[in-house]
């Protein structure tokens, strides 16, 4: 017997085994690669058909904003420029869109104080405003949402956006004046549009010292966003005793 040739036989049978395996390991990562690709693919399709069914239902809401405000007590043209205990603060809303906004709700929070001592204080100890429209709010139409004053259930460290308090932005120290922004109220809406998503946006009303007096300006902080419970579902939930945030 040639064990020559019985050898390289062996061999070739080997390598051919060898190879079949190899090739076998490169044809499952092949496809392996390829299922990747294919999901990534899908994801990335998925991903940019909700991206436009976002856009589409954007367009579509409700836009919602605050275009004056009867601030009786916050009149005074001096610094710090602060909200009063008045019983009624009164602000025009416009409805900037071609859509109905529903349960249109609003609450307006002052802004807290930081002291010299470093401790962050309330001045008005729980003091805030809220109410709502009871019809609907047409499109380019202004209405004034009167705002009672209201010292429970809501707390201004409450949020419905994420990072957006109910409170105002602290005011400025009062030795910076001309660097720091006058903050002194914020105004957060929320509503329902046609598609039954309920919104929330943010505006701060600003004081801007004009020569001897101060222009009151409404910045808006918050686009409107779509938000688990409206303010009304949050004043239930906060006078239940629960205070979980959105």
């Amino acid at each position: 017997m040639d064990w020559s040739a019985v050898a390289i036989a062996d061999g070739i049978i080997a390598l051919t085994a060898v190879a079949g395996v190899v090739l076998g390991i490169q044809g499952r990562r092949r496809d392996s690669q390829q299922e990747e690709r294919r999901v990534e693919w899908e994801r990335d399709q998925e991903q940019k058909r909700q991206e436009w069914e976002r856009r589409q239902l954007d367009a579509a809401a409700p836009r919602l904003a605050p275009t004056g405000a009867s601030w009786h007590g916050a009149e005074t043209d001096t610094l710090p420029h602060r909200l009063n205990e008045v019983p009624l603060i009164e602000v025009t809303i416009q409805n900037q869109s071609n859509n109905v906004p529903q349960d249109v709700e609003g609450v307006l929070f002052p802004a807290r104080v930081k002291n010299p001592s470093g401790t962050q204080v309330d001045y008005l100890n729980g003091l805030y405003w809220q109410g709502k429209f009871e019809a609907s709010l047409a499109p380019n139409e202004s209405l004034p949402l009167r705002l009672e004053r209201q010292t429970r259930p809501l707390q201004g460290d409450l949020c419905l956006i994420d990072g957006l308090t109910l409170f105002a932005p602290y005011e400025p120290k009062l030795g910076v004046p001309s660097t720091g922004r006058w903050f002194f109220a914020r105004l957060t809406l929320t509503y329902r549009d046609a598609n039954g998503r309920t919104l929330c946006v943010v505006y701060d009303a600003e004081a801007v010292k004009v020569n001897d007096g101060f222009k009151r300006v409404w910045q808006r902080v918050g686009a409107p966003v779509a938000v688990s419970k409206s303010l009304g579902e949050l004043t239930d939930e906060t006078g239940r005793g629960g205070f979980a945030q959105s």
